[in-house]
């Protein structure tokens, strides 16, 4: 995996997933993400 700062694998997974779901889904995805990230997924 590309090594990259937390915030900037956010925005790439939240601009990619707005791009294909309904503002709903893409808020709680990245809810999820940005938890995980919390826990430590760098």
């Amino acid at each position: 995996m590309i090594e990259m700062k937390s915030e900037n694998f956010i925005v790439f997974f939240f601009w990619s997933y707005c791009t294909e779901h309904d503002w709903f889904e893409m808020k709680l995805f990245s809810l999820v993400l940005s938890t995980a990230c919390l826990f430590g997924i760098d």
